[in-house]
């Protein structure tokens, strides 16, 4: 890629911010251990500490039992964490509540207490609510997040046990309000072994509005959940009642008395998902469902649930689409004589044994979909019988095609996929179920042969979602987009797990392995192992850098505590290239990040693009005939050979993206001139690293 600068001027009027920013920078997102820190010994202490907390504030309780705890955080930008994730317990009767913005709430336990309320309501937006584990808490609810809060994000948590005697209620809720539309993320989570009496019980896992709610646009994104064994619980282990949200990319395993259900609500999407003995898809008062790229095997199979059930109640079941999804051996597609205007497109059925359809295929426009086995309907056209369809087991355990697979270039055009606005996806269906690019000729089913890229998505295992400390190993991530699992050499990377280091320590500027007692050693695809330079190390976090020279491929993290105690983070893939973007917090889409104006007179003007004293977004000011520009620092994409950006979907000039110079593997990309006429408010940036997408980052404009 040829990289280009912005003028010197320009980088001579922002030079005295930057010195600021990268202080900012490695506060708040590479070495944590700089934030102002507020030890706590007690809830009474901790919420005094609240109450007179500045913004960039990390509150801390110390370890151990608590009982009885009310919190009430009202304000914002700051942190309130265990002394080491999962060594606080919250137990007794809790209540728990968020009401400012931009706050982390992290490492904390719910194991025994009973209460007739919620546990954690969240009233304020941008918040983060991670490495928490709620099991054998009663509760009625665990998570709410009210109806007028905006882009919260649960990640990495679990829920499991809530005892069959406790109110009725979901783990997670989200309300959708009239106006505020909510953006919420959920994602990285585990949701398993709930006891019960199964059925419709109001105890889902995860549920996205009311009845009531249904006309309201939620707009939140369920992604990497894994569940199993939920179904006695509540039948239905995410349950849509809104409009305009997403799920995607997550796996039920083992969980044949539970389905995905969209109950009310129209204009929902689901893509991407793994159904492994477990129940499917339901399809109930709504319209204008978009179900492709998921992978279903032995689905509907062993419990109460079918693979697809239609539940007609007039005058719903309308234009609802299954489009590219592959069956293996699964239960009945439950089909209902009242849908219209629906669309079932290049699916892939095979069954050993049993119907693979009941039902009416009336109402349903059919078109390129294979099955092998018996139909249990009378075939429609576009519905066509195969004595084999050269299905063939892949290394990551599910079946994809063969080369002599019928279903290979068996594509044929379908409906468009409705694109929900400011959540980026495969609205296009360009990718497959692994998230890999597929042919310009169409295979038909989920899993495209020789489908080309980096593979993103899998079947989900317990040990990928979940807090860290629940883990036996440690888990490493971006430390800039907090993605897990690719890194580039010379990116900045952060472990997470329980007991990596003696204490915590940060570095003095000078190249050092050893920090509190801690080392880190990456063994790439060649054999080679290095010791990596560290910028942090704590009990429950490391910080550190890719050692350059790493090769591209499979990779083993292996971090070591004094004493000769070792972690196996696992197999890690070091890439060219795998860009992150800094942000204020984990969670936050708000970048750390400086703003250059030049107006038509050639007078500049540089700021940040957050308040530096509430860590909140804040407009960048613009008149006609100005030029605008953004800068950004992040890590992994010195070595790109194409860094692209999208503003609001149009095409935004990458004037630079390479090393920034100042702080070892801190990378720096200049943005700009933005398009004048992009409205005004929040505005949605996408970047993408040699076709890979980094993490979200929003900024507002005057």
């Amino acid at each position: 890629m040829r990289r280009h600068r912005l003028a010197p001027h320009g980088y001579r009027s922002i030079k005295s911010r930057k010195f600021r920013l990268l202080a900012i920078i490695a506060l708040v997102s590479i070495g944590s251990a700089h934030a102002a820190e507020i030890v706590t010994s007690s809830v009474r202490e901790l919420q005094t500490a609240i109450d007179s907390a500045q913004a960039g504030d990390v509150l801390i309780l110390a370890n151990g039992t608590y009982l009885n705890n009310t919190i009430k955080i009202v304000g914002s930008s700051i942190t309130v964490r265990a002394a080491t994730p999962g060594g606080v317990y919250l137990n007794g009767t809790d209540a728990i509540s968020i009401l400012g913005s931009n706050v982390t709430f992290s490492g904390f336990q719910f194991t025994s207490g009973t209460i007739p309320g919620f546990v954690i309501t969240v009233l304020g937006s941008n918040n983060t609510l991670t490495q928490l584990n709620f099991n054998g808490y009663s509760a009625q609810k665990y998570i709410n997040l009210k109806a007028g809060s905006q882009r919260n994000t649960i990640t990495y948590s679990n829920f499991q046990n809530k005892p069959a005697s406790a109110p009725q209620g979901n783990l997670i809720e989200v309300e959708a309000d009239p106006s505020v539309i909510g953006y919420h993320t959920i994602g990285h989570n585990s949701c398993q072994h709930m006891p019960g009496r199964g059925g419709d019980n109001g105890n889902e896992c995860i549920r996205l509005g009311e009845g009531a709610q249904s006309t309201y646009i939620s707009r939140t994104v369920v992604e990497y959940n894994y569940f199993e064994d939920t179904g006695l619980g509540d039948s239905e282990a995410i349950s849509v009642k809104s409009r305009e949200n997403v799920l995607r990319w997550n796996t039920m395993k083992n969980n044949p008395d539970a389905m995905f259900v969209f109950r009310n609500g129209d204009n929902n999407v689901c893509y991407g998902n793994f159904f492994l003995s477990s129940g499917g898809i339901r399809v109930k008062e709504a319209n204008s469902i978009y179900c492709y790229n998921n992978y279903f095997e032995r689905s509907g199979v062993g419990g109460s649930m079918n693979a697809v059930t239609y539940d007609f109640i007039s005058p719903n079941l309308r234009d609802i689409n299954f489009i590219h999804n592959t069956f293996v051996d699964s239960g009945l597609i439950a089909l209902s004589a009242g849908a219209t205007g629906n669309t079932w497109a290049d699916n892939v059925f095979r069954s050993a044994s049993g119907s693979i359809f009941s039902g009416s295929p009336s109402g349903i426009s059919w078109a390129g979909n294979l099955y092998a086995g018996k139909p249990g309907i009378a075939p429609p056209s576009g519905l066509s019988a195969n004595a084999d369809l050269g299905l063939a087991l892949n290394a990551y355990g599910y079946y994809g095609l063969s080369t002599t697979s019928v279903a290979r270039g068996a594509g044929v055009p379908f409906p468009a996929i409705l694109s929900i606005a400011g959540i980026d996806g495969d609205y296009a269906v360009a990718l497959d179920v692994a998230g890999q690019t597929r042919g310009t000729v169409r295979d038909a089913g989920s899993v495209a042969f020789g489908a080309t890229g980096a593979m993103t998505n899998r079947p989900l295992a317990l040990s990928d979602v979940g807090p860290s400390y629940l883990q036996s190993s440690v888990r490493a991530f971006n430390s800039a987009s907090y993605l897990e699992g690719t890194f580039a050499q010379d990116s900045i990377v952060t472990l997470f797990g329980n007991g990596l280091a003696l204490r915590n320590e940060s570095w003095d500027g000078s190249a050092v392995t050893t920090l509190a007692g801690a080392s880190v050693n990456l063994t790439d695809s060649t054999g080679t192992t290095r010791a990596a330079q560290l910028f942090f190390a704590g009990p429950g976090q490391i910080n550190l850098l890719v050692p350059p020279g790493s090769a591209t491929g499979p990779a083993t993290i292996v971090a070591t505590k004094s004493g000769g105690a070792s972690a196996q983070a696992g197999i890690a893939t070091i890439a060219s290239s795998a860009a992150g973007i800094f942000t204020l917090s984990p969670g936050s889409s708000v970048p750390a990040a400086l703003f250059l104006r030049i107006s038509s007179d050639g007078q500049q003007t540089t700021g940040y693009v957050f308040d530096v004293n509430t860590l909140s977004a804040v407009d960048i000011p613009r008149n006609a005939g100005d030029q605008t520009y953004l800068i950004l620092f992040g890590t992994g994409l010195r070595h790109s050979n194409q860094i692209a950006a999208t503003a609001n979907g149009r095409q935004v000039p990458v004037l630079a993206a390479l090393a920034q110079g100042q702080f070892p593997g801190l990378d720096q990309i200049n943005l700009g001139p933005l398009p004048f006429d992009l409205p005004g408010g929040t505005v949605s940036f996408h970047l993408f690293d040699e076709g890979r997408e980094a993490n979200l980052i929003t900024v507002r404009l005057q």
